[in-house]
């Protein structure tokens, strides 16, 4: 439960800062196990936003914030007993009930007990004022190192 977030609105007079402090809920319901004698994980996740005293002015990320949103997650990670688990891949979704969502593929390897690397790409979709749809000409990959101590 979040008190007082900041959402932009266009329901201010000129001269005003375009925001107004709402309350918010997230709520989410989760399925996690693993198949196949532990080498394969999944997740289901379904969660769903709320916005008290909604009024049809308030924006997120510039669309039109919904007073109830609906998000579906999906997930499946193995990591491969031929490399004793040092190499693993994951694929995640995501379904927002207003017709957008996004793909996410990795891969990682684990170096050592200390540095690992994996690379990962994100794919959007949607129409140009859903949540993910603005991104959909925005894929990305990422390459990435750490070193954790």
């Amino acid at each position: 439960y979040n008190i007082n977030d900041y959402f932009s609105t266009v329901a201010e007079p000129l001269g005003q800062d375009g925001v107004t402090k709402k309350d918010w809920l997230l709520s989410a319901f989760a399925l996690e196990t693993y198949w196949l004698k532990g080498e394969l994980w999944s997740l289901l996740q379904i969660q769903q936003w709320h916005v008290f005293n909604y009024d049809h002015n308030l924006r997120s990320m510039g669309k039109l914030q919904e007073r109830d949103e609906w998000v579906f997650l999906l997930g499946f990670s193995k990591d491969f007993k031929f490399t004793d688990d040092r190499l693993g891949v994951n694929w995640t979704s995501a379904f927002v009930d207003d017709g957008s969502g996004l793909q996410r593929y990795q891969i990682k390897y684990t170096i050592s007990d200390y540095l690992s690397c994996w690379v990962r790409y994100w794919g959007f979709y949607g129409r140009s004022d859903d949540r993910y749809g603005m991104f959909k000409d925005r894929d990305q990959i990422e390459f990435v190192l750490t070193y954790e101590f």
